[in-house]
């Protein structure tokens, strides 16, 4: 065999055995800064070392829209050490949010969407503290069908919000912009147990009514089980007379009521 059929050879075995290690889910690291920003919120130890990550070919199997109850802990925030109920169940059809929902305590109500494609999405989310409802178009990406480990998706969201008690009247607009990131996999401990778990990110960015909105979302996710935590950091700004900076995180303390 000549040098030059030999290298052609190599170079042809080199770049299938790198095409075959990203397709078997090789681990991918989680940026550091991540890694810290996660660290600080969740504290040390909860993250384990990073595994295999899967293309998420089934987004079902991470987040399975079926009636479920589980119990969080609140670990960062206003309300760190308290519990947290998360129930998920369907909605009826006649609503104006068919679908399924969950309920995070007494605090919040996200509207579940599975997509054509088998995406799952958030379509809107009531805020029952300040008793506003806000719908997106397109909705907020939850596990985009067929995305791979290190994979970036950008769409923009026009978003309106209305007050609870009325849905016909639209009280603020907006556009935020949606960087979602699957960073890949790791372990991960909580109160629940110990568990192999996607991890995803979230960046919005944008303004709504006369709010100037910057939102970070970290979520981890297992199969068979859902979500496992969740960190979330929010600045709200409205010209030079309001500022607000919000910083809550939870972990799985239990599946079942």
């Amino acid at each position: 065999m000549s040098p030059t059929a030999r290298a052609t050879l190599l170079s042809s075995l080199l770049l299938h055995l790198g095409m075959s290690a990203a397709m078997d889910g090789a681990p991918l690291k989680l940026p550091d800064d991540d890694r810290l920003s996660i660290e600080s919120s969740l504290g040390r130890g909860v993250v384990g070392a990073e595994i295999d990550a899967p293309v998420i070919d089934e987004p079902g199997r991470y987040f399975p829209l079926a009636t479920t109850a589980k119990s969080f802990r609140i670990v960062r925030g206003p309300q760190v050490g308290k519990p947290q109920r998360y129930r998920i169940f369907q909605t009826p059809l006649q609503s104006d949010w068919a679908g399924w929902r969950y309920e995070a305590g007494d605090d919040e109500v996200g509207y579940l969407q599975r997509l054509g494609d088998g995406s799952l999405a958030i379509s809107g989310v009531e805020d029952h503290r300040t008793r506003a409802v806000t719908r997106y178009d397109p909705p907020e990406p939850l596990l985009p069908k067929a995305i791979a480990p290190g994979e970036r998706r950008r769409i923009r969201m026009a978003v309106n919000v209305y007050s609870a008690g009325d849905l016909s009247e639209v009280i603020h607009r907006g556009v935020l912009t949606v960087d979602y990131h699957y960073l890949g996999a790791c372990r991960l401990v909580v109160p629940a147990g110990r568990f192999d778990a996607i991890v995803v990110k979230s960046t919005f960015s944008g303004r709504v009514g006369p709010a100037r909105l910057e939102d970070t979302q970290y979520r981890f996710f297992a199969a068979g089980i859902g979500l496992l935590a969740s960190i979330e950091s929010r600045h709200v700004s409205a010209f030079w007379i309001y500022q607000s900076d919000e910083e809550s995180a939870k972990v799985l303390e239990r599946v079942g009521p």
